[in-house]
Parts: C-alpha cells; structure tokens; sequence
C-alpha cells in the first residue's frame, strides 16, 4: 500500500486517495487518532464515500467512541444492504454495548450475505456461548475453524475447547485443546479440566 501511495504522490494526482491509503494504513498499524484524523480531513463524498465512512467508523470503534460508530455503520447498512462488512461491524458494536439481540440479527444477516466469513460466526458463537445455548455456540465455533484459514485458530481452538468443556464433552474438548501446538497456558488447563472429568485424576 505505502509503495501505491508512493506512486500517486509522484504523480502528483489522487490526493484524497493518498491519505485515504494512507488513513487505512494507520488503521491497520493499530494508530487509531492518527488513522481518525486523516479521514477527517476527507469527505465522504464520490467513489471514495463508503471507504471512508468504513474507516471512519472502524477507527471509532476501536477508540471505543460506540455510538459515532453505531452511527456511521448503520449509515452504510441503510445504503449498502447487501454489503456483509456494515452488518458484522455493527453486530459488533451492538455486542460490545450489551445490545443482544440486535447483535444477533445483524451478525446473521452478515453471515447469510458472505457464508465464507468466520468472523460472524465465531463472535455469534461467543454470544450464544455467554447465553448458555453451548450447542449452537459448539457449531459456530466449528464452522469457523473450517472457513478461517488458519487466521486465529488458536484463538478459536481455545474459545471451542471451553464451550465443549462446559458442555461437558469431555473427550471432544481434550482432542480440541490437543490440536494447539504448542500448547498453551489455556490449552494445558483445559486439558487438566477434562482429564479431572474423565476420572484421570493422575
């Protein structure tokens, strides 16, 4: 991306385009002000509009700023229904300000627009999972780990383990924790925890 930008500014053409990039670029280095304060200086006007509304509100999310946010996402809801992205993000933030069940509706309106994201799917099997529904949670954890590439799996190997421990899974839980490699902290209790409900006291 930075070798792109490079090239439009020795050009001397796609200004907003550059720090459009370049907004994008601080965003993803975690530089969440510095990221905001590019956008800022565009308009969300043109080709350019819905990236910028996009970046805009990921960077409020990440700032914890949740009802700017919920706004800008919910903008690009109302003007792009079949774009997957707005819909996962404001599961999201729905989410994370206790707003269950429009959490719900949009992660799976995300989820039925692009089937091949996990994302969706692991966070809605985190909510099924704090609700108690351990099989619904079980199945989404699964059919992330499918679809994820081996992007947080470990993450998402640990988050199973647990559902399929509280469930009371013994053996499927301990073959999960087996699979983190090498194992971790969490790996390594979970295991003990099954191997304990199994009567493997040793």
């Amino acid at each position: 991306v930075r070798e792109h930008v490079a090239r439009l500014k020795r050009g001397g053409q796609h200004s907003a385009e550059c720090m459009l990039f370049e907004g994008g670029v601080m965003l993803r280095e975690g530089r969440y002000p510095q990221a905001l304060e590019s956008f800022r200086k565009l308009q969300p006007v043109g080709d350019h509009r819905h990236a910028v509304i996009q970046l805009t509100a990921e960077c409020l999310y990440w700032l914890k700023r949740y009802p700017e946010s919920e706004r800008l996402f919910a903008t690009l809801v109302q003007e792009r229904p079949q774009d997957a992205e707005p819909h996962r993000w404001l599961g999201a933030v729905y989410f994370d300000i206790g707003l269950t069940d429009a959490a719900l509706f949009e992660l799976q309106r995300a989820v039925e627009l692009n089937p091949q994201d996990y994302r969706p799917r692991r966070l809605l099997a985190t909510i099924y999972e704090e609700a108690g529904r351990l099989a619904l949670a079980i199945e989404q954890y699964q059919l992330a780990l499918q679809l994820n590439s081996q992007v947080d799996q470990q993450d998402i190997l640990e988050q199973l383990a647990a559902a399929l421990l509280r469930a009371n899974q013994f053996e499927e839980a301990l073959q999960t924790a087996k699979r983190i490699q090498p194992p971790t902290a969490t790996a390594l209790v979970t295991t003990a925890e099954c191997e304990s409900g199994l009567g493997r006291y040793e």
